[in-house]
């Protein structure tokens, strides 16, 4: 694992795993909003112990717990991007300016 780069390497995965069930509408990637909640809240405790800044992290944490809150725990994590869908007003989609 590239330490320096780790945030990035899983953005990168996130997209490549997950980003086809936001596209196609099923939001099924099969990992719940509460375990990836619960994850980061377990990465930011440690980074915090450690004194290592995660300003991103704590970012995804809240846009995880908002997910927890409209959708609930057992909802797909892949959820989050109708939060960010909401905030925006408008709709991810595979084609630029469909409506799906």
């Amino acid at each position: 694992v590239d330490e320096e780069h780790v945030g990035e390497q899983l953005v990168v995965a996130f997209v490549q795993l997950g980003g086809l069930n936001v596209l196609t509408r099923g939001f099924d990637f099969g990992f719940t909003t509460g375990l990836a909640l619960k994850d980061v809240r377990m990465c930011l405790d440690e980074a915090a112990l450690l004194g290592v800044p995660m300003s991103v992290g704590r970012s995804v944490g809240e846009l995880l717990s908002r997910t927890q809150e409209e959708f609930g725990a057992e909802s797909d994590c892949t959820c989050v991007a109708r939060v960010v869908e909401s905030r925006a007003g408008c709709e991810i989609s595979p084609k630029r300016g469909s409506k799906s």
